[in-house]
């Protein structure tokens, strides 16, 4: 299903959450791979890795996964970067589309 786009999103190729921040000036990608890592996100963009620890899909895995990102998030915030995805209703609450 992954490999040519996200079918549930109107065959839009998925771009990982890693590469919807950029700084202006001089960024290189190995800066921005090490800025996602030492903020908490997966070496391959995402962090699916890490939600081993958030194991089902009840109200308290959700909230934490919710939280982790959020973490992840105000720390790209800090390090100057600025995100380019898109913000929707369903995502205002995240800190990179103005959320707390």
């Amino acid at each position: 299903m992954w490999i040519n786009g996200n079918l549930l999103d109107d065959g839009v190729p998925y771009v990982f959450p890693r590469d919807r921040w950029i700084k202006e000036g001089s960024m290189s990608l190995d800066q921005r791979i090490n800025d996602w890592v030492e903020c908490g996100g997966d070496y391959r963009g995402g962090g699916q890795s890490r939600f081993d620890r958030f194991p089902g899909y009840d109200d308290e895995s959700i909230k934490a996964r919710v939280e982790f990102y959020k973490g992840i998030e105000r720390c790209m915030l800090n390090k100057s970067y600025k995100y380019i995805g898109e913000c929707r209703e369903s995502n205002s609450h995240y800190p990179s589309c103005g959320g707390s």
